[in-house]
């Protein structure tokens, strides 16, 4: 099945963007692709012109994307932790 098709998107520097529309629009699948999350069949997701892979290597991207991202519990700190260690990082 076809998605994203045609998606062009720039988002400037300290702009907050959200996704809305109906179910099965390919929000998720959008934010998949920005976080490489998501293999692309074509196309190329970049911030600051570089490649997405590279940008999350260097710390430049987090994205999420559900409200159960974020559990009551657990101190900033600690969410921070628990995500970068499912991150790869020390």
């Amino acid at each position: 099945r076809l998605v994203l098709d045609g998606v062009d998107l720039a988002v400037p520097r300290g702009t907050i963007v959200g996704l809305v529309g109906a179910n099965g629009a390919g929000k998720t699948s959008l934010l998949r692709a920005i976080g490489g999350r998501l293999r692309l069949d074509a196309g190329r997701v970049t911030l600051d012109g570089r490649d997405i892979a590279a940008a999350r290597r260097a710390g430049g991207l987090g994205v999420a994307s559900q409200p159960l991202a974020v559990y009551p519990h657990l101190t900033v700190r600690e969410h921070l932790e628990v995500f970068g260690r499912l991150a790869g990082l020390s």
